[in-house]
């Protein structure tokens, strides 16, 4: 029990804690875009007749951060003699875990940096840097990827996590859309009533033109 006690020591807790804070805010993100970019044409619709350009940057900016989120995630956990916070930061604690707690933790380390590699490699390319190959000579042969690897690759981080919490804390930490927020929701609600009432008004415009004017 001494020997578990001073491993235990060794772990910082505070790695857990803000990379769980950085999860939620992440899959808080991911709600968000989800609700507003969702694939239903009135939806759609709704976004290009009220101010298409405002949410063509909404879109980029929802991408960008997922994409630098789920890189800072997995950057390695030691580069150029500096510490990264990162879910490979974990690796080195992985040996306090139960073998078969440390197995699924090293399996799941496996799929997600084969899963992030592609937006890793966008990162480098597109964000940090300006590739000319990604952005003129063969933008085209750029791999591709869409919301449902993002929440793949979030949803075993959160995996990893909590089998840490689970061995330290008997715990299951919550990382879902922080419970104050839905402010997109609420804005399509607002953008629904004005469209609602732009088209009321027309119409009842649009009545009056047609019908016809009493005599004087």
């Amino acid at each position: 029990m001494n020997h578990l006690y001073n491993l235990e020591i060794m772990f910082d807790r505070n790695e857990l804690i803000q990379l769980s804070e950085d999860l939620t805010y992440a899959l808080t993100d991911l709600y968000e875009y989800k609700v507003v970019f969702s694939n239903d044409p009135e939806r759609l619709s709704l976004l290009n007749n009220t101010a298409p350009f405002f949410f063509v940057k909404l879109y980029k900016y929802y991408w960008d951060e997922f994409i630098m989120s789920i890189s800072r995630f997995t950057d390695p956990g030691v580069q150029r003699n500096f510490k990264n916070l990162s879910i490979l930061s974990l690796k080195e604690y992985s040996d306090l875990l139960p073998p078969d707690g440390k197995a699924k933790f090293l399996s799941n380390l496996d799929t997600i940096v084969a899963e992030a590699e592609i937006i890793r490699n966008y990162r480098n390319k597109n964000i940090s840097h300006r590739s000319k190959e990604a952005q003129v000579i063969i933008p085209e042969k750029m791999e591709t990827f869409n919301v449902d690897k993002v929440e793949k690759i979030y949803t075993l981080i959160e995996d990893c996590l909590n089998i840490f919490y689970g061995f330290f804390d008997n715990t299951t930490e919550f990382h879902g859309p922080i419970i104050i927020t839905h402010g997109a929701q609420t804005m399509l609600n607002y953008l629904s009533e004005g469209k609602l009432f732009e088209e009321m008004t027309d119409k009842s415009q649009m009545l009056k033109m047609t019908q016809p004017q009493e005599s004087t």
